[in-house]
């Protein structure tokens, strides 16, 4: 790779800065870090880590992540740190393909050499640390001796840990120690009194899942039929292969809220979030072997008979004087007009705040922007885009000068869709294919037509398209006024 060069043996990172990230790292022309390793094989390995970091630095960048954000992500690219522990070899394919398992061997060869020639250095901080927490007055002669005794140690445990890799003990399961159970072997479980329920394996993965209020009640629904098949006190521990032989089956019988059977797409979901709650607990060290579910295959047939359809220019004017007309709710009015202005989805709308509403390059702008509570698809839908003029006139800023600070919609996402389903169906058309969120898909196919060029588009709705490689790389942020007359050419005649 001709990012790793190599100096006195050991391998090091070291790449020339981007223009566009030299303000972050407010260091010289190049980045340079130790790769922490004096094999080449590792070296990639990690050299890999670190460009991985900065490519997602450079894309960041270019959806206007906000400054301190961008600095966290250097800070996190220069502390990055490449040591496995023993507890990393527990449970993979190819024990003796980890980074731990390919540096076993020097890192002893290290120890050993160090103790033969009472060569303190390699311990010599973790002596003073437990010197200084025992509180133990020392000279040299007795500091010597605590290095040596570390030495011998660590020589003695790394012994242990290659005979284990020899023979093959880490292919066990090893029991999260933070849940508080002991190394069991599959032929003692069924005597071991320690257990975790479906249920308590499930909160956990709900404690360490990153997700909208909305995703996680989706999740409860298809975990709840996972609880009806197995039971919600099933032992976790105990599940097998075997167990699952029957799931799909029994999830083709299942029926919806309307008495209907499941259609294959809403199936998927089903069998998506099961295997997602699986491989938490292989992950997680809670069951020996990652069992997956086959997912459905979509028909061709089906794909054509379930697909969405764009509205028409004339469907698009109704909801358009249905939102100007409407005077019992103002938020529902502006949703849907930022909708068919922006091509906005819902969850973007109804998360905007009052801030995302700004002014950059004297062009007022609305801002999807990404926090911990409100997070996003993917990088792509971070951006600032400019307002539509037609937003403006019909008195948006009058309108979002007359709400608080903080979410500028009060409204529930479901709530929201099944009120939209209604008005739909009343005043705009009775076409099941034809949702609200296909609005979204009329303004981008509108744009299409227009001949406007798809990384503006793209730009504007947050997608990501098979140019992606050049932008990424090579472009800057497309500018406000490009963007401006891109919308200004959708211009509505309601």
């Amino acid at each position: 790779m001709k990012y790793i060069i190599k100096r006195n043996k050991s391998y090091y990172f070291k790449i020339r800065i981007p223009q566009s990230l030299k303000f972050y790292f407010k260091i010289s022309s190049y980045f340079v870090k130790s790769l922490e390793t004096e094999n080449l094989l590792i070296a990639e390995k990690n050299a890999k880590i670190l460009l991985n970091k900065i490519n997602y630095i450079k894309q960041s960048i270019k959806m206007n992540v906000n400054n301190n954000k961008i600095l966290a992500l250097v800070k996190d690219l220069t502390d990055t740190v490449f040591s496995e522990t023993e507890n990393d070899l527990y449970n993979v394919d190819k024990v003796e393909d980890t980074t731990f398992a390919l540096t076993l061997e020097d890192r002893l060869i290290s120890y050993k050499r160090a103790y033969s020639e009472s060569n303190c250095e390699l311990v010599e901080n973790e002596a003073i640390s437990i010197l200084k927490s025992l509180n133990i007055k020392y000279n040299k002669n007795s500091f010597n001796i605590v290095c040596k005794q570390l030495l011998e140690n660590h020589i003695q445990n790394l012994k242990i840990i290659f005979n284990k890799i020899e023979n093959k003990e880490y292919n066990e399961p090893k029991i999260a120690e933070k849940l508080g159970f002991n190394v069991i072997k599959e032929e003692a479980i069924e005597e071991n009194l320690n257990s975790i329920s479906l249920e308590e394996a499930y909160d956990l993965l709900e404690k360490n899942l990153k997700a909208s209020d909305n995703t996680r009640q989706n999740n409860k629904k298809y975990f709840s039929f996972l609880v009806k098949y197995l039971g919600k006190d099933r032992d976790i521990l105990k599940l097998r292969q075997k167990d699952f032989l029957n799931l799909k089956p029994k999830l083709d019988k299942e029926k919806s809220a309307k008495n209907e059977l499941l259609a294959t797409s809403t199936k998927r979901r089903y069998i998506t979030l099961i295997n997602k709650f699986l491989k938490f607990c292989y992950k997680n060290e809670l069951i020996k072997k990652l069992s997956e579910i086959d997912n459905y295959k979509i028909s061709i047939k089906e794909k054509i008979i379930t697909k969405k359809e764009n509205y028409s220019y004339e469907e698009i004017g109704k909801w358009h004087n249905w939102a100007i007309n409407i005077n019992e709710d103002i938020h529902l009015k502006w949703i849907t007009l930022l909708s068919i202005y922006h091509g906005l989805t819902i969850s973007e709308i109804t998360r905007l705040e009052k801030h995302n509403i700004l002014k950059e390059e004297d062009i007022f702008c609305i801002q999807v922007e990404f926090t911990i509570k409100k997070g996003t698809k993917n990088l792509n839908r971070i951006r600032i885009v400019p307002m539509h003029p037609r937003l403006v006139e019909l008195g948006f800023l009058d309108f979002i000068d007359s709400v608080n600070d903080g979410f500028i919609f009060s409204i529930n996402n479901k709530q929201f869709s099944r009120k939209m389903t209604d008005i739909n169906r009343e005043f705009v058309t009775v076409n099941p294919k034809r949702t609200f969120h296909r609005i979204r898909g009329s303004f981008i196919n509108s744009l299409v037509q227009l001949g406007e060029r798809a990384e503006h588009i793209a730009a504007i709705v947050g997608h990501s398209q098979e140019y992606k490689i050049t932008l990424e790389d090579y472009a800057y942020n497309i500018n406000r006024k490009l963007l401006t007359d891109c919308l200004l050419k959708l211009n509505y005649k309601f």
